[in-house]
């Protein structure tokens, strides 16, 4: 007899634990990468590439492109627009200088981007509804990995002429990551244990390679510095270097943790960065006391709440901040979310 707990036993048997740690440890990078932080360069290097290849991993054409773009939108588009207007309030009423609605907006570096790490959800969507029209309407392998080359290929002429529009050329340089993930799925790469030692040796040695020869890279703002191959070479290394370790921690105790911040990690994205002042001044009393107690008396609490230390303390307030604030906001508004 099929009961709901046998149902619900099996559904929890389908969901990979370690892909959810990988999330959550990618999202604590993510917080940390925006505070001060003295590794924000290497973080930098494949934290956004591990979210999309990631991604590719609960890619499916099951659906109709009419549910499948239903779900699309309440999952990706809804809450862009839902945590954008929270953002442009938020930093109106408490950041903006003068409370002047027409100087804020005019003195904004972009008004699409009150919460720059909401770009990650546009571009995902159109990821998404790509690889959707590919994989339903193309038949050849040969021909998808063509496509995927070439769609990578327009993001990096749009990032060398920084061409920015709607964050499509951001979606195209993270199709290939998202692809590859979808790959990795289907040929069940994770398990196969004949590959294992190759792809990490693989990892190790393109993402210390980023590190060595100091590749600078942004997704954002378009920057791959010098090139495209040190650009993808470490972000596919450094992404597949914390999926090995996230299936290591998978079956240890109390990571229990991490996977549920990975089930919740598209909620601290769109949250945290509004709230990085907020948890510099709430880690300023803790600052005051660990610089007494370390004999510095005569930094000012600017110079503190740029130090390293009150980039550690935000993190540890940041994180469950905005992780409380995010599921808040998804329970006034379950609308704009899907299951």
């Amino acid at each position: 007899m099929v009961t709901l707990n046998n149902i619900s036993t099996v559904v929890n048997k389908q969901r990979d634990k370690s892909i959810d740690i990988a999330k959550g440890i990618g999202i604590i990078l993510v917080v940390y990468g925006h505070l001060a932080c003295p590794i924000a360069r290497e973080i930098f290097l494949f934290h956004m590439p591990l979210f999309f290849l990631l991604s590719g991993f609960f890619f499916s054409i099951k659906n109709s492109i009419k549910n499948f773009l239903l779900k699309k939108i309440r999952s990706l588009l809804f809450p862009f627009i839902l945590f954008y207007i929270f953002a442009f309030i938020y930093r109106f009423l408490f950041i903006s200088e003068d409370n002047n609605l027409i100087s804020y907006i005019y003195s904004f570096q972009d008004l699409v981007a009150p919460d720059p790490p909401l770009w990650f959800l546009l571009s995902l969507f159109e990821i998404f509804v790509i690889s959707y029209i590919v994989e339903k309407y193309i038949h050849s392998g040969i021909l998808k990995l063509i496509i995927a080359f070439v769609i990578t290929f327009i993001g990096y002429l749009c990032a060398i002429n920084k061409i920015f529009f709607l964050y499509l050329p951001e979606a195209c340089l993270g199709y290939i990551f998202f692809y590859l993930g979808y790959q990795m799925r289907l040929y069940n790469i994770l398990q196969n244990k004949k590959v294992y030692f190759y792809v990490i040796i693989g990892a190790i040695i393109s993402y210390c390679l980023g590190i060595v020869l100091k590749v600078h890279t942004d997704m954002l703002s378009l920057e791959i510095d010098p090139t495209y191959v040190l650009f993808f070479l470490p972000a596919l290394g450094g992404s597949l270097l914390v999926i090995y370790f996230s299936r290591y921690l998978q079956n240890k105790r109390y990571t229990s943790w991490l996977a549920y911040l990975g089930k919740n990690s598209l909620l601290i994205m769109c949250v945290h960065m509004p709230l990085i002042p907020l948890s510099n001044t709430l880690t300023l009393p803790a600052l005051k006391v660990i610089y007494y107690l370390i004999g510095n008396t005569t930094a000012t609490n600017a110079e503190m709440m740029g130090g390293r230390i009150c980039g550690l303390l935000s993190l540890i307030v940041l994180v469950p901040l905005s992780l409380y604030i995010g599921l808040l906001i998804k329970k006034i508004f379950p609308f704009c979310f899907s299951k």
